[in-house]
């Protein structure tokens, strides 16, 4: 009669088919090879071959944690001080950081790397709290010295890793060398003045010249490479916004040309700024200040060019001579024909 043994793995009693049988199945077998041990940068729980954990002093969950520790260890100020998030969902400040991305950004082909860069480190620097929010790790905001023109200036950029945020841009309609090949992306209606905003503070200006003091109002312009992604940008804001929506341009310079959104209705740029700027928690200082008189007064503005402009209420014509009573097409049209104004 057979003797049973006792697994060394599990310590259930087995019979043997021989007597050098030490382990009751091939898996308890392959688990006696296995050691328990914790990720060395995200202290992660990870089972490794015996002697694969014998053969290396440090023990890592994947490659991309073993780069991270190798970039520290030549250098790099990189902590993880949380969690990596598993997956992406929307939200405002995951919004505003893919508007910025699809203007500012770019995603290195071949390498789950994402590049933002700007002139303004401050910027930069408050941006990182979305990523690190999302990695989980400190951020490193890198200096450039760029000649242009025979002149220095100073650039700044930040480097980031994310399996999954990487995979979330690709599935929304974002990809590498996207400058001029960009077109519709997949944004919410509810997130997309956050996105707007990212767009605006990586690739737009309020233009107020040209404006009286009291009656300011900021025209929105927006540059890229892509006319197919401004007309899918202006149709949003139109669906988004129930406005009349923007013209068209091109821009040629040294650099070659961009093509150019702007958005010159007043009272379709009331409701744009308003929106983009509500609750907003992450923006481009300078670009704020842009729009600051306009905000400050969103209330009067709005009431004035709501009565005027929108209301059909007729405003009299500005030639001295005529002063008739006419329905404006918009706030720059104070003259009832072309006559009156070549007239005036």
């Amino acid at each position: 009669m057979k003797t049973k043994y006792i697994c060394k793995t599990c310590n259930k009693p087995f019979m043997p088919n021989h007597s050098r049988q030490e382990y009751c199945s091939a898996s308890c077998f392959h688990n006696s090879r296995r050691i328990k041990t914790k990720c060395d940068w995200c202290n992660v729980e990870i089972v490794l071959i015996k002697s694969h954990y014998n053969r290396y002093k440090r023990h890592y969950c994947c490659k991309q944690h073993r780069g991270f520790a190798n970039a520290v260890r030549n250098g790099a100020k990189i902590k993880q001080i949380s969690n990596e998030l598993d997956t992406i969902t929307w939200n405002e400040d995951i919004a505003y950081l893919v508007g910025l991305i699809a203007t500012d950004g770019t995603l290195r082909k071949g390498r789950k790397q994402i590049k933002i860069s700007s002139s303004d480190k401050n910027y930069l620097e408050k941006v990182s709290e979305i990523i690190i929010n999302i990695t989980g790790r400190t951020l490193d905001v890198n200096h450039e010295n760029i000649r242009f023109n025979s002149r220095n200036y100073n650039a700044y950029s930040i480097n980031f890793t994310s399996y999954p945020f990487y995979d979330f841009c690709i599935g929304i309609g974002l990809s590498p060398n996207k400058t001029y090949t960009i077109s519709s992306l997949d944004i919410p209606d509810e997130y997309f003045s956050h996105f707007l905003r990212g767009i605006i503070d990586g690739d737009g200006n309020f233009n107020t010249s040209n404006k009286t003091e009291l009656l300011k109002v900021a025209n929105i312009r927006i540059y890229s490479g892509s006319k197919d992604f401004l007309h899918w940008l202006n149709e949003k804001c139109k669906k988004v916004y129930k406005i009349s929506g923007g013209n068209f341009s091109r821009d040629k310079n040294s650099l070659g040309s961009k093509e150019i959104l702007i958005f010159t209705r007043v009272y379709d740029n009331l409701l744009i700024i308003e929106s983009v700027y509500e609750n907003a928690k992450y923006y481009l200082e300078r670009r704020y200040n842009q729009a600051f008189f306009t905000l400050e007064n969103m209330q009067r503005l709005k009431e004035y060019y709501r009565h005027t402009y929108l209301d059909g209420n007729k405003v009299k014509c500005k030639n001295v001579k005529c002063q008739n009573l006419f329905l404006p097409k918009d706030y720059r049209h104070i003259y009832c024909s072309i006559k009156c104004r070549l007239e005036k």
